[in-house]
């Protein structure tokens, strides 16, 4: 099974297009591909105008020139600006952005801002801000959270864990480079956290502070967890 973002690899798109739309590339490869950039933009208006067939055209040409695979975003970061991007993925993966799937379709977005939680201090005098970071995805997270629409939309049925198990089988039968496409974007959002926070490390939640976050099951059943945890 192959579930993917879409790039346009090199010599993949053999297409004839009508010379209005090989106008129409044209302009838009001339003005826009110099040594100083490597993203194009299109307008919404033109990016529907192209069809999907012009659109592989301009990505295999793009990507030619680039010597890389490329990659269609719509733009998600701007309100009010309806656009879309074409260049290589890892430019749209870098800093503060982050892709996501909708409706099949790859957007670009803003990465979340960490969440902060405020500490009191002994004397109740002062308070601290401590930044909770989130633990950066490893591949198979970022596999599935691209995926998890997909299936529940072909299975409305299926539940979350479901959904799971079929995404886990998915993964272990993808092929190598889709494997290490996501690797290499998990990477890259590992890389990015450290340099963002060079003292980062992974704290995983003791299991004493997991079970004080459900202070509503019975003293009990409480027992019988604290048992089985400590069996684990």
């Amino acid at each position: 099974m192959s579930m993917q973002l879409q790039c346009q690899m090199l010599g993949t798109a053999n297409v004839d297009i009508d010379t209005q739309l090989q106008e129409l590339i044209t302009k838009i490869l001339r003005l826009q591909v110099n040594p100083f950039q490597f993203v194009i933009v299109v307008e919404a208006a033109e990016f529907h105008a192209l069809q999907a067939h012009g659109r592989d055209y301009l990505a295999e040409h793009l990507s030619h020139q680039l010597q890389k695979d490329v990659i269609w975003v719509q733009d998600g970061m701007n309100n009010g600006i309806d656009r879309y991007y074409i260049g290589p993925l890892e430019t749209f993966i870098a800093g503060n952005r982050m892709l996501v799937s909708i409706d099949g379709r790859a957007v670009l977005v803003h990465k979340p801002v960490a969440r902060q939680a405020q500490s009191v201090t002994s004397d109740q005098s002062r308070r601290t801000v401590k930044v909770k970071i989130s633990r950066p995805p490893n591949s198979y997270i970022l596999y599935r959270k691209d995926h998890h629409k997909l299936i529940k939309a072909a299975n409305p049925a299926y539940t979350n864990n479901q959904i799971s198990k079929v995404l886990g089988q998915a993964w272990k039968q993808e092929k190598a480079d889709v494997r290490t496409r996501y690797q290499t974007m998990a990477e890259e959002l590992k890389q990015n956290l450290l340099r963002a926070h060079p003292d980062y490390r992974y704290a995983p939640r003791r299991p004493g502070e997991r079970r004080r976050r459900n202070r509503r099951v019975p003293t009990e059943a409480t027992n019988g967890m604290e048992g089985m945890d400590n069996n684990v």
